[in-house]
């Protein structure tokens, strides 16, 4: 035993939020057992006469009028479903709007703009949220630089982006960029001296991600080739709040 929670843990269907803790720490977990748990279960069963005893799980879980053996999703009405929707929203503790989870894994068969003799190109990833007109919705993230990454750089980071309205309506657009300095020359001002080769743009139209908690994995292209085609790796989540 090494950790233990704190707070609030509803057994029913209710918008409610649940608060707590969890106490990551294995000498205060063995105190409360210790000085608490330890304590109440030997008041109410090992000091107890057994024909007193009342530990018959079965019998207590039975007067309790749960139901364990849930109903399948097609068995429930619709106001149930509209329920459970909501209770699963207010576990978000008030995030606003839908949310967008983008892991940006790696990139394969990357074009090198350097060229020969300069090393491997220094790739990164610019993600936006766009709607159909075109304009940036929300806020604009952006991986670290691979120094010298080459064809095959691997990020493997996590963006999310709330606050999408209408998410199934949007695109997912992803820049592959080059970072270039002067003369290879280190630091901002050998940055600012010369501009980002751009590989390419990778797109992800969000109406085809599922309704699911499960990330939902996608290889889109970045660029063309003649032999074989740039691609990001990427997996996307819904938080199983939104899709089709």
């Amino acid at each position: 035993d090494r950790c233990y929670y704190i707070g609030s843990q509803n057994l029913y269907i209710a918008n409610l939020a649940e608060w707590g803790i969890v106490v990551d720490d294995e000498a205060q977990a063995q105190a409360v057992l210790e000085q608490y748990w330890r304590g109440c279960w030997a008041s109410s069963y090992e000091h107890v006469p057994e024909e007193l005893r009342d530990a018959k799980v079965e019998e207590v879980l039975s007067k309790l009028d749960i139901d364990r053996h849930p109903r399948m999703h097609h068995d429930f009405t619709e106001e149930e479903l509209e329920q459970v929707l909501l209770t699963k929203k207010s576990a978000r503790m008030g995030a606003p709007g839908n949310t967008l989870r983008v892991w940006v894994k790696r990139a394969s068969h990357l074009a090198d703009a350097d060229g020969p003799f300069c090393g491997g190109s220094d790739s990164y990833v610019v993600i936006r949220v766009v709607d159909r007109a075109g304009h940036v919705v929300g806020i604009t993230e952006r991986t670290r630089v691979i120094n010298n990454g080459g064809p095959n750089p691997v990020w493997n980071e996590q963006f999310t982006f709330e606050g999408l309205q209408t998410p199934a309506s949007y695109t997912l657009k992803l820049n592959v960029w080059d970072k270039d300095s002067f003369l290879g020359l280190p630091g901002q001002l050998a940055d600012w001296a010369v501009a980002d080769d751009h590989l390419g743009t990778a797109e992800v139209n969000l109406e085809l991600l599922r309704n699911t908690t499960d990330f939902q994995d996608f290889e889109p292209t970045v660029s063309k080739g003649w032999f074989q085609d740039s691609k990001l790796v990427i997996a996307l989540n819904t938080d199983g709040l939104w899709g089709c």
